[in-house]
C-alpha cells in the first residue's frame, strides 16, 4: 500500500497566518515468508515547506499511529520527520473459527480468532530547528523494538501485549 499527501494549512493572506505545505508519504507491506511466518513494514515521512512553522503545527512522532514502539510515553515534535516500523511474525495459532450451532445467522454463530507472535524494530527521526532545547528527543536517532502477542478475532478486534525497550534502556508493557 502507498499513500501520497500533500496538505495545504492556512493561505497566508491574513496577519500572522501560516502558508503551509505538507508533503507526506508512507508505504506498508506484508510479505509472506512460509505458512506461518511473514515479515511486515511501515515506512513514514513528512516535509514541512515552511521554515519555520508555528509550534502548533509540528506535530511528528507520537500522535495516532506515528509512533516508535519503546517511546510510547513521549512525544516527539519537529517540522519533518521520518520512521520505519518492522515486524517478524510467527503464527502460533493458525486462523481458526468457533461456531455455535444454537444460533440461525452464519455472521454471528461464527467466531474467527487467530494468535501471533513478533519481534519488531523501529526506528525514526525528528528535525526540529524551531524548539530542540525543549524537544530533547529531536534531531537524534530514535531505534526500539520489543517482543509481542496478538489475539485477533471478530472484524479485526486485536489484544496486543508487548513488551518494548528504547535507547535509553527503558522498558514498557503495553496492554
Amino acid at each position: 500500500f502507498f499513500e501520497f499527501e500533500v496538505a495545504q494549512v492556512g493561505l497566508g493572506i491574513l496577519e500572522n497566518e501560516p502558508s503551509l505545505i505538507y508533503l507526506s508519504a508512507n508505504f506498508r507491506n506484508y510479505i509472506p515468508l512460509s505458512t506461518r511466518w511473514n515479515y511486515n513494514f511501515y515506512i513514514k515521512g513528512r516535509l514541512n515547506t515552511l521554515e519555520p512553522a508555528p509550534y502548533y503545527n509540528q506535530r511528528a512522532m507520537g500522535y495516532g499511529i506515528d509512533f516508535i514502539r519503546g517511546y510510547e510515553y513521549y512525544v516527539v515534535n519537529g517540522q519533518s520527520y521520518a520512521m520505519a516500523k518492522n515486524a517478524l511474525r510467527y503464527n502460533i495459532i493458525k486462523p481458526s473459527k468457533i461456531s455455535f450451532d444454537a444460533i440461525p445467522a452464519e455472521k454471528f454463530n461464527t467466531i474467527p480468532y487467530a494468535l501471533y507472535a513478533d519481534i519488531y524494530f523501529d526506528a525514526g527521526y525528528a528535525k526540529d530547528n524551531r524548539f530542540p532545547e525543549t524537544n530533547p528527543l529531536a534531531n537524534s536517532f530514535l531505534p526500539g523494538g520489543g517482543i509481542g502477542i496478538e489475539f485477533v478475532t471478530y472484524y479485526n478486534i486485536v489484544g496486543r501485549i508487548e513488551y518494548s525497550f528504547n535507547k535509553f534502556g527503558e522498558r514498557s508493557e503495553e496492554h
